[in-house]
């Protein structure tokens, strides 16, 4: 489990385990730790916590497509510095800039790495970055560690180890259908079909 999730669990678990020690001795305590005990358990309950806790689809080794679930689009990437290669959706193109090669590297993480330039999927860790995803030369770090859960049949949910955010699209041509990371939203934008490329 990533060490931030970690600290916020065992914080979460701690204050439970205090607000139920003794009874309150006013209202206010009351409310105080009314407001705690909510708290703990939100933070238990959230799904990032959830996600990293389920079981993760050890299986993939090889070269894919990734196809975005809510557009039908294949995971893309610009090849150019004046596009600072970052990743779009595009219609299928049956070439190598829409093959992606996963690589375990443990835990349930992997390297995604594409055909055609070599390089590796990444993100920008900022908003006034738009959290955008982008592929960069091999770095020794997290941020090109990406945790891959199978939701059903080829449908999978892929979250950055760095961030601990989701991959995701914009679904129209004024963003040029650019990748993002986003925290998780119970929806189709965060949902990719990973299938084996022919």
């Amino acid at each position: 489990m990533d060490a931030r999730l970690t600290s916020h669990v065992l914080c979460a678990w701690v204050l439970l385990s205090i607000s139920a020690v003794s009874p309150p001795a006013s209202s206010a305590q009351h409310n105080a730790e009314a407001a705690i005990r909510t708290a703990a358990m939100n933070t238990l309950r959230h799904p990032a916590f959830a996600f990293v806790q389920g079981r993760s689809h050890v299986g993939l080794s090889g070269v894919y497509t990734i196809r975005h679930a809510h557009t039908n689009r294949f995971l893309d990437a610009h090849a150019t510095f004046d596009r600072d290669f970052a990743a779009v959706t595009r219609p299928q193109q049956g070439n190598a800039t829409q093959r992606w090669l996963l690589v375990s590297v443990g835990n349930g993480d992997y390297r995604i790495r594409q055909q055609s330039t070599g390089r590796y999927l990444d993100a920008h860790d900022t908003a006034d970055r738009d959290f955008v995803v982008v592929t960069r030369p091999h770095q020794p770090n997290t941020s090109q560690h990406w945790i891959v859960r199978i939701q059903s049949d080829n449908t999978y949910r892929i979250q950055q180890r760095h961030r601990l955010q989701f991959l995701d699209a914009h679904d129209t041509a004024n963003w040029d259908f650019g990748v993002v990371t986003r925290p998780f939203q119970p929806n189709a934008t965060q949902l990719w079909i990973v299938q084996r490329a022919m």
